[in-house]
């Protein structure tokens, strides 16, 4: 679903206006990445959870050449899907 079709559908669903929706959703995500900057963590109680997980640096192959190469540690967002949500697709 694309955010213009997030925006239509929040639209149709609360009587606001795209413009307002859109700015809903950029707001919305927004505060997801904030609070993950701030506590490493952003919990949706009956969607899931927003985790920081940090990468350890190490070797990989350069798969052209073969030749080794270091691989620089890193960050990245994990999602657990909270039960709640995982109940209505089992």
């Amino acid at each position: 679903m694309t955010k213009s079709e997030m925006a239509k559908s929040l639209a149709s669903d609360t009587g606001l206006t795209i413009k307002q929706c859109k700015d809903l959703y950029d707001s919305f995500l927004g505060n997801i990445e904030k609070e993950l900057k701030e506590d490493g963590e952003c919990t949706l109680k009956g969607f899931g959870k927003f985790t920081v997980a940090k990468r350890a640096a190490r070797m990989g192959r350069n798969p052209s050449t073969g030749e080794s190469i270091e691989i620089p540690s890193s960050s990245t967002v994990r999602f657990k899907v909270s039960p709640v949500l995982k109940k209505e697709f089992n």
